[in-house]
């Protein structure tokens, strides 16, 4: 039921999802990266920072997060595209769409935060559901594989994917407010303007982009 003869073509997929995967076993290996402590970490109420990843571990990491989230926006767009084939340029180019999208986040984010006082907040924020994309990245990865490989059940895996992906995404929206602080008074304002403008804007502005 594996249809290797399609990776003359996807060649590079095939390269990028093994190092992808050869990232991780080796920050499993240097037990950087537990799956258990990481869901751990998703039903805890508050940010144990001892048991964080150290900094080169979590740039690499957000690397793979980074790779993932693109090879599952390229594959979703194949889905419903008319060309059979996109090649790594179009790749590239939705990884530096997000990488773009991800620094404007930032450039927002911190100047918003600086400008209400909400600094420290917002860095708990950040930490924490960085945490989630990670945990939703490393989720998904065995569904693309097995969606790009078998192609008779490629569209089930493809958006199963896609819809776990999302309900961890904004789960983590949702768990790590209430990790970051209590909501109260002005808090509730800057929560409401930052998921319309750096959680929700981007991803329609992704969506224009790519479709």
């Amino acid at each position: 039921p594996f249809n290797f003869s399609q990776t003359s073509s996807y060649d590079w997929i095939s390269f990028l999802l093994m190092g992808v995967v050869l990232v991780y076993g080796v920050l499993h290996y240097q037990k950087q990266l537990n799956l258990k402590s990481l869901l751990s970490f998703a039903v805890s109420s508050e940010i144990n920072e001892d048991n964080m990843p150290s900094f080169s571990s979590r740039m690499l990491l957000t690397a793979n997060s980074l790779f993932v989230v693109s090879l599952l926006a390229l594959q979703i767009i194949s889905l419903y595209s008319e060309y059979e084939y996109f090649d790594q340029i179009f790749y590239l180019q939705i990884v530096f769409t997000l990488l773009i999208l991800v620094g404007i986040q930032m450039i927002f984010l911190r100047l918003y935060s600086f400008l209400t006082d909400t600094v420290s907040f917002f860095q708990e924020y950040l930490t924490a559901h960085s945490y989630y994309i990670h945990i939703a990245s490393l989720l998904c990865l065995p569904l693309l594989i097995i969606g790009f490989y078998v192609p008779n059940v490629k569209q089930v895996f493809i958006l199963a994917s896609a819809v776990l992906f999302a309900l961890i995404y904004f789960i983590g929206i949702l768990k790590t407010i209430g990790i970051s602080g209590r909501i109260k008074g002005a808090f509730r304002i800057h929560i409401i303007l930052y998921l319309c403008g750096n959680e929700i804007l981007p991803l329609l502005l992704l969506y224009k982009l790519l479709i």
